[in-house]
């Protein structure tokens, strides 16, 4: 032993052991059996199965359960679960006990099994189809009471009276099997068992069994009605229409935006005029003022030699005076004076004449200037009238044109004007040159016009007057055209700016009808050509369309459109064509209608899953849908409601009908019943008044045997036949006993009766007499 580590040691070594009381303690559960095995004939092995259980380690009360729950028979401490108690295929016991409040469970299961039985099953008896709305109910007997051994009944089904053509459709526990056809279809059947083991028995028949589905129009239009005005298209075709109402606000918002555009577009108007205009009257009073500048200054000038030259005058006289008085001093002093006097005179006639002209180029320019004024005038009435025309008139812009072409030819008129004046004051010049010539050639007449010299040099003094008042009109006249140059611009400016103003409004409209998720597209136009024949063509086209794309993919996602179309066409050749159409399609399912005409005819179509007529909304107005057109199969609550025009109530003249199947009864519109026309019941039976056939006539029973108060004819009962007339006593009938009766001639139970006489002709007569019955009187 090895020596102590430790402290630790040494307390493991002195600490006294303890040991714990085992406690072993289970619920144990046995089975005799864990199968019964059932043969073919039906006889369990073993017919009964035994659970035992037993607790280890303790004593106590043991209770049995079973799942699913079934009989057991429990006595000491054992359950017995008979054969005929197992009512599932598998079925688990479970034993449980308490032991000092713990709880112990065992558990067992058995099953049973079936032997396999590889006989096959009889063939089934007794098919029938019963035709119900949409549906064919099949129904037959039950199996042979000696066979046990069927799981389930196979049903094929073939459109035509072929089993080669045949499917199986559906399979049934039990005896009955209901076929969803469809109203109005036709079905041939055959069933047969199956067994336990798989293995498939005879078919019922070789030949099908017919079945027919009824067409139950009432019903498929009660469900159609239905579905119809529960609709939100029949919902929103009966709906009113909301009245729009507009704001105040909203309102006057329209009419600013709209009188801001007429008055932009006035203003431009106006603008474009008034400056048109003003410059008209600037260049004409430049034209005025420049000529009236220049005629002025020549009259200065001219009154200025004028005085200069009757200074020069008055002076030579006074010297030609001193010569004179010195006369005596100098002959050829006085004759150089009298020339220098001479020279004088000539200059002062020349200055003269000068003034007169340059006075009557001033009349000249003032009449020019008061021409231009009125012409300023004239192109004011213009201007006011091409303004008002443009505020009345939406061709506006047209006016406004044409006035700006007018002021346009007035300022060449202007113009024109302007260069006839500058020829006159040419002309004044060479006038001017031509006096002075004059006056160089006349100064041998000086002295006699120095006293006319005055005159002249007063009269271009009051011309320069004159002229000056000439030039300052022009000036005011040149300064009220920059006035007005300077309106028109503001005007121009005020109109440009009202027009901005329009455009950015027009600007944001458009930016946020940009911004809509849908789209409208409007397109009208109009068009000729000349290819041969003359053609006109006019077309309105007016879609709205919503379209969703992936926000990954970018690609479209769903979409759906609408689009209203009108298209006319007409020829000089004679063809005319016009279509109106209303077309839908959402997410790829596109359908509308159309009215097209042409060549004499017009045609009118829908393409539509349903489409129908129901009576208006309103008042008064009961609800009806007495007309309805399905082109698609659907289902409808269950019901299959198959393509088809469907109508409540029709009112037909004449009918061709090749193939028809009655819901109900038909009969002839003057049936009375017992009294006249006939009748067709649904159930087969049939009322006429009289029949002629020809041919076979098979059927079962026969009614209306009866002889008639009057007449004869052919009878035919359930227990009788007759033939003749029975009033006249002429007839003979065969009841169902055998019996014979007619006038002169009854068998009764085996007794012939004659009445009248027998009478043989050929061949021999053997009479046997009856032993217990007497014949007549006289008979041997």
């Amino acid at each position: 032993m090895s020596a102590l580590l430790g402290e630790r040691d040494r307390l493991i070594m002195n600490t006294v052991p303890r040991y714990a009381t085992p406690m072993d303690r289970a619920l144990m559960l046995t089975a005799s059996a864990t199968m019964f095995e059932v043969s073919a004939a039906g006889v369990p092995t073993p017919e009964t199965i035994t659970f035992s259980a037993l607790m280890l380690g303790a004593v106590g009360d043991i209770t049995f359960s079973s799942e699913p729950a079934v009989s057991m028979a429990v006595a000491n401490g054992n359950a017995v679960l008979n054969y005929a108690d197992m009512s599932a295929s598998i079925v688990t016991v479970t034993a449980s006990t308490v032991i000092e409040g713990v709880t112990y469970h065992a558990r067992q299961t058995v099953a049973k099994t079936q032997a396999l039985d590889l006989t096959p099953p009889p063939a089934p008896t007794g098919l029938a189809a019963t035709g119900h709305p949409a549906t064919i109910t099949l129904a037959w007997n039950a199996a042979p009471a000696n066979y046990s051994n069927l799981s389930h009944t196979e049903v094929w089904r073939a459109p035509t009276n072929n089993f080669a053509q045949a499917a199986l459709v559906g399979r049934a526990d039990g005896r009955e099997y209901t076929d969803p056809v469809g109203p109005g279809a036709f079905r041939y059947y055959w069933i047969r068992y199956v067994s336990r083991a798989a293995i498939p028995g005879p078919y019922n028949a070789s030949s099908g069994t017919v079945g027919a589905s009824d067409v139950e129009v009432e019903h498929l239009l009660q469900v159609l009605t239905q579905q119809i005005t529960e609709s939100q298209l029949y919902a929103d075709l009966g709906a009113k229409i909301d009245l729009i109402e507009p704001t105040r606000d909203a309102v006057a918002d329209l009419e600013q935006v709209f009188g801001d555009t007429v008055a932009a577009a006035a203003s431009a108007a106006q603008a474009a005029q008034a400056a048109a205009t003003a410059l008209l009257d600037a260049a004409k009073a430049e034209a005025a003022a420049g000529g009236a500048s220049q005629y002025a200054s020549q009259a200065n000038q001219s009154a200025t030699n004028a005085s200069t030259s009757a200074g020069t005058a008055s002076t030579s006289a006074g010297q030609s005076s001193q010569a004179a008085t010195a006369a005596g001093d100098s002959a050829a002093a006085a004759e150089s004076a009298a020339s220098t006097a001479a020279n004088a005179a000539g200059e002062a006639g020349a200055s003269a004449s000068a003034a007169l002209i340059s006075k009557n180029a001033a009349a000249g320019s003032v009449s020019a200037a008061g021409v231009q004024a009125a012409a300023s005038t004239q192109s004011a009435i213009e201007a006011k009238a091409a303004r008002d025309a443009a505020s009345e008139s939406a061709s506006a812009s047209l006016q406004s044109a044409g006035s700006a072409s007018a002021s346009s030819t007035e300022a060449g008129t202007a113009a024109s004007q302007a260069a006839n004046s500058a020829l006159l004051a040419a002309e004044s010049r060479n006038a001017a040159g031509g006096s002075a010539a004059a006056a160089a050639g006349s100064a041998g007449t000086a002295g006699a016009k120095s006293t006319e010299a005055g005159q002249s040099a007063e009269a271009a003094r009051v011309d320069r007057v004159a002229a000056q008042a000439a030039f300052s009109q022009a000036a005011g006249a040149a300064q009220a055209a920059s006035g007005s140059a300077e309106t028109a611009d503001a005007r121009a400016t005020a109109a440009g700016q009202s027009a901005l103003a329009a455009s950015n409004a027009a600007t944001t409209a458009g930016t946020a009808a940009g911004q809509a998720g849908s789209y409208l597209q409007q397109v009208a136009q109009s068009a000729t050509n000349a290819d041969g024949s003359a053609q006109a063509a006019a077309s309105y086209l007016q879609q709205a369309q919503a379209v969703l794309a992936d926000p990954i993919t970018g690609l479209v996602a769903s979409y759906a459109a609408v689009s209203q179309q009108a298209i006319a066409t007409a020829t000089s050749l004679g063809q005319v064509q016009a279509k109106y159409a209303v077309r839908v399609d959402a997410g790829g399912v596109a359908g509308g209608f159309e009215l097209i005409g042409g060549g004499g005819a017009i045609d009118f179509g829908v393409r539509a899953t349903t489409f129908y007529v129901a009576s208006p909304a309103g008042s008064g107005i009961a609800s009806a849908v007495p007309f309805i057109v399905r082109t698609t199969e659907t289902i409808i609550g269950g019901v299959t409601i198959p393509i088809g025009m469907y109508v409540a109530d029709a009112f037909i003249q004449n009918a061709s009908i090749t193939n028809a199947k009655i819901g109900g009864d038909i009969w002839a519109s003057n049936f009375v019943a017992g009294q006249s026309g006939w009748r067709l019941y649904r159930s087969g039976d049939m009322e006429i008044n009289n029949l002629r056939a020809r041919g076979a006539i098979a059927g079962g029973a026969f009614t209306g045997a009866d002889w008639p108060a009057a007449g004869g004819g052919f009878y035919l009962g359930p227990d009788v036949f007759r033939i003749g007339s029975q009033p006249s006593g002429k007839y003979f009938e065969v009841n169902s006993s055998g019996d014979v009766h007619s006038p002169q001639f009854n068998i009764d139970g085996g007794l012939a009766r004659f009445s009248g006489e027998l009478a043989g002709v050929i061949g021999t007569f053997s009479l046997v007499r009856s032993p217990t019955r007497a014949g007549p009187a006289g008979n041997a």
